[in-house]
């Protein structure tokens, strides 16, 4: 179930329907809560265009240990959210060392095989060998980086998470 409205008004005596496919369209009552004078209803219509929105949670990727030593192993986690209209499988999450939109390489791909249900988070890890090198590694995570599942929110700034390593 997803929250369409987020206001302080009260919504009842829904009529929902879908136009085509992939809207959903609504009419309902609305009332200040609290509200007992009469003729204080008021009549509403919503809609809503059904999609997929992957992304990943802000902030979330992280190291353990959180800072290790050039040639040893680190396991790199990030939490994967749906916040689309309907459950994903096979959800590919690649990480890699530098920006992928500028050169980075890949380091590793995993996938979370499903199903994500609309409103749920998975972490996704996997395990990485830092490098042997003197300077700060950044380390990125993408969901679906070949835009393989279709997306209403492609553009979605959380798509991608990052860190450094040092």
């Amino acid at each position: 179930m997803k929250q369409l409205t987020f206001d302080a008004e009260t919504e009842k005596g829904v009529t929902a329907s879908f136009l085509g496919n992939e809207t959903l369209a609504a009419v309902y009552s609305r009332v200040l809560m609290g509200e007992v004078a009469p003729g204080g209803t008021d009549l509403y219509m919503i809609t809503h265009t059904m999609g997929n929105d992957l992304t990943l949670e802000g902030s979330s990727l992280v190291a353990e240990p959180p800072n290790p030593v050039p040639g040893n192993s680190v396991r790199l986690t990030v939490t994967a959210q749906n916040l689309g209209d309907t459950a994903q499988t096979a959800i590919p999450v690649t990480f890699f060392r530098g920006d992928p939109s500028n050169g980075g390489v890949i380091i590793s791909e995993a996938t979370i095989s499903g199903p994500l249900k609309p409103g749920d988070s998975q972490n996704v890890s996997i395990d990485w060998v830092v490098p042997m090198t003197t300077t700060p590694v950044t380390i990125y995570a993408v969901i679906d980086p070949t835009a393989t599942i279709a997306e209403r929110f492609r553009a979605r700034q959380h798509r991608s998470s990052f860190i450094r390593i040092r």
